[in-house]
């Protein structure tokens, strides 16, 4: 077994998920390299985890990144920008990608290299990861947040597969959020658009 693989741990009805593994997967899904997955004395960075009221579930993934690191796209599409990405705290953007699978792809806790309504492509700067530690503790690791949207079936979907192989995480990919369109209005306004 490799060192890397001990970090692997079963997440109950979850399945298989990643739980603080550094690795880069060159040539695939990349938004920031190395891959890993927040994992610290705050919490879990892992999709579905616990999350305090009113949202119960953690609706997105969280990758550890460096303040300054460049974070490129994921997906090819439309941006849309999020001047503010967290409703409470003045300072933390982000952008939403409107993929051209009909996806809506928001990645939170960016400077924006980009501007509204300019046309991407997959692999593309979008923006540089800011610190939210201080918005937060310093003893929660650095990170990105990544959410996956599917506005035709109102569905939060986990991107984990997405960006670290379905063969890596199981059948995870299959756990998904369905929600009420009331619930994504109040859920989206915590991020203060």
């Amino acid at each position: 077994m490799k060192k890397r693989d001990k970090n692997l741990l079963i997440a109950g009805a979850v399945g298989i998920v990643l739980g603080g593994v550094g690795m880069s997967l060159a040539g695939t899904n990349d938004i920031v390299s190395p891959l890993k997955i927040r994992v610290d004395g705050e919490g879990d960075g892992n999709f579905g985890t616990s999350r305090l009221p009113p949202y119960n579930k953690h609706y997105g993934l969280d990758l550890e990144v460096k303040t300054g690191q460049r974070v490129y796209a994921p997906f090819s599409g439309t941006i849309i920008l999020i001047p503010k990405a967290l409703k409470d705290k003045d300072g933390y953007q982000g952008v939403r990608i409107m993929a051209d699978n009909g996806l809506k792809i928001d990645v939170l806790y960016i400077k924006p290299a980009v501007k509204a309504n300019t046309r991407i492509k997959k692999g593309d700067l979008i923006g540089y990861a800011q610190d939210i530690t201080k918005a937060y503790s310093d003893t929660m690791k650095n990170h990105i947040h990544i959410e996956h949207f599917d506005p035709k079936t109102l569905t939060f979907l986990n991107p984990t597969s997405y960006y670290f192989g379905s063969s890596v995480v199981g059948s995870i990919s299959e756990f998904s959020f369905q929600v009420s369109p009331e619930f994504y209005a109040n859920y989206v306004a915590h991020q203060g658009e």
